[in-house]
């Protein structure tokens, strides 16, 4: 269960920025397993069959996060262009 901590940052979740505390590893990790969980939820809610997202190899807890909770690792390549 998560702590109290982390279940408020989840549910002010639509204004981040009115939002400041001091969290340990422990409620993160929870915090963001909540936050994926409740993104997967929005998404079967409105019956889109299908949901990707986006991150850097370099963040590795955040990768291993989304391959506990379902998600498979896409081959794919990302173009940018400074201008």
């Amino acid at each position: 269960m998560p702590s109290k901590a982390a279940a408020d940052l989840v549910r002010s979740w639509a204004a981040p920025r009115d939002v400041i505390l001091t969290l340990g590893a422990g409620d993160i990790e929870k915090m963001s397993k909540l936050l994926v969980a409740h993104a997967i939820e929005f998404v079967k809610s409105k019956q889109i069959p299908l949901l990707m997202l986006t991150s850097n190899p370099k963040r590795i807890a955040a990768n291993k996060l989304y391959q506990t909770m379902g998600f498979e690792r896409k081959e794919t390549n990302v173009y940018r262009m400074k201008l």
